[in-house]
């Protein structure tokens, strides 16, 4: 199973988005899967459901962040530019890829205005109750398991 089917398959067994992504990651950080689970557990819905920063694109940055990040700023200054650069990065992918931002409100927004589209999005119709962000959960885990496979 590959991290995405793996975050899938954790969002859909009830766990929010960002506890998806994440959790998909737990083994190859070396992290035990309840402590992950319980770390992230604010993070769906935009953070606390306030439709702020998507849930699934803090999950990606936690991932990565927890493989590339720093522990030391004074000592470890060019592993601050690498992460900040890395989370940049992926930001503007996710939002090239989604409606032009990471905020979870607007994506559901855009989401459910494009449900018939011949490309659907990731909201099933009628969305915010019944596992509305299974693309973008993919999504943001398929972008963090590209520096996994390295």
């Amino acid at each position: 199973m590959d991290y995405r089917d793996k975050a899938d398959q954790i969002y859909n067994s009830g766990f929010n988005c960002c506890q998806g992504v994440i959790g998909a990651f737990a083994e190859a950080l070396h992290m035990d899967f309840q402590e992950v689970m319980a770390l992230a557990s604010g993070f769906g819905g935009g953070m606390g459901k306030s439709g702020e920063v998507c849930g699934a694109f803090s999950g990606l940055v936690m991932a990565v962040s927890k493989q590339y990040g720093y522990f030391s700023p004074a000592e470890e200054p060019e592993k601050k530019k690498e992460i900040y650069q890395i989370v940049t990065d992926y930001m503007e992918r996710f939002k090239a890829e989604y409606a032009g931002c990471i905020t979870c409100r607007a994506l559901k927004a855009y989401t459910e205005e494009h449900q018939n589209d011949e490309k659907p999005g990731p909201t099933q119709p009628g969305s915010y109750g019944a596992r509305p962000c299974t693309a973008f959960v993919r999504y943001a885990a398929g972008l963090a398991a590209e520096r996994f496979q390295k």
